[in-house]
């Protein structure tokens, strides 16, 4: 994909050749003045004249350059997500990032797309996508979105691993070792399972030991990596089906 070419980026580039040639004109100049000026014996006054003429053709510089800048023209693209301008050097043939979103702002035909939002259906953020958009994944939980295509455009899916997938399986967490932090272990249990301590005690007593079973595989990582945290160990175990 070709870098999209900015009127901003042109117009700072040329600002700053601009400011090199004035601050190094000024002290070309500069130095010059004091060849000149202490010239001594001399010997350094052909170099100092030599200079000053060096310096001054860069300060004709800086101006021939600040006059190609105010003569950049742009084609002002407006983002259809944030409604920001993005000023290019000419009209785009292809997608490009938006100077205030990032987000890649569809092009057709030179014009910009329409877009429009769908609901995700596993935590309900809205999504942007076009008409040329053939996956689309949630930008807030990475799942894939289901949406609509052209009859004479075949179905895309995204493989395997590029998007979260609902893993519909039960498991059964087991403890199997409580770690030194036995008294936070405990204090976790209790809330966890919602029993007293002396029973808590009993599990710890029997381990290896199913603290819970039937549950998603989202809430038993969960939960393990809260006993993790003082140290004890569980393992999640499918259950066979």
């Amino acid at each position: 994909m070709a870098k999209v070419q900015r009127s901003t980026d042109l117009i700072e580039m040329i600002a700053e050749r601009a400011l090199f040639c004035v601050f190094g004109g000024a002290f070309i100049v500069f130095f010059s003045y004091l060849l000149l000026r202490f010239k001594g014996d001399g010997v350094f006054v052909p170099l100092g004249w030599l200079l000053a003429l060096f310096g001054t053709v860069l300060f004709f510089v800086a101006i021939y350059s600040m006059f190609q800048a105010k003569k950049v023209t742009s084609i002002d693209v407006t983002c259809p997500f944030c409604e920001a301008v993005n000023p290019l050097l000419e009209k785009p043939v292809e997608d490009f990032a938006c100077v205030a979103c990032s987000r890649m702002i569809p092009i057709q035909d030179g014009e910009v797309m329409e877009v429009k939002q769908v609901q995700c259906g596993f935590c309900k953020a809205l999504n942007w996508y076009c008409d040329k958009t053939e996956v689309l994944i949630c930008e807030s939980c990475d799942h894939e979105i289901p949406i609509s295509q052209d009859d004479d455009r075949p179905l895309k899916t995204l493989p395997k691993g590029f998007a979260v997938t609902e893993d519909d399986a039960l498991y059964e967490l087991v403890l199997t070792e409580q770690g030194i932090k036995t008294e936070e272990v405990i204090s976790t249990l209790q809330h966890m399972l919602a029993l007293n301590r002396n029973q808590v005690k009993d599990i710890l007593d029997q381990l290896p030991s199913t603290l819970l079973t039937g549950i998603n595989r989202r809430k038993a990582e969960m939960l393990q990596a809260q006993l993790a945290i003082h140290g004890a160990t569980a393992t999640i175990q499918a259950l066979a089906l």
